[in-house]
């Protein structure tokens, strides 16, 4: 039994769940601003915390 292998086969699964949830955000019409801040944080970064997501989605519109 490979642990590691076990840890890679599965971290794909919670990014294309998180890869699911941004495209419906931009099928809903939310900003593709926050949208790719959103990405940035949670994948790019890989910060989770409220408060990183708070930031992510109230920040000024012209950063990306």
């Amino acid at each position: 039994m490979s642990n590691a292998k076990t840890g890679q086969e599965t971290t794909g699964i919670p990014e294309q769940i998180i890869e699911n949830f941004l495209s419906q955000l931009n099928t809903e019409k939310v900003s593709p601003h926050i949208v790719a801040r959103l990405k940035k944080t949670i994948l790019e970064e890989n910060d989770t915390s409220e408060a990183a997501i708070k930031a992510a989605l109230t920040a000024n519109n012209e950063e990306a």
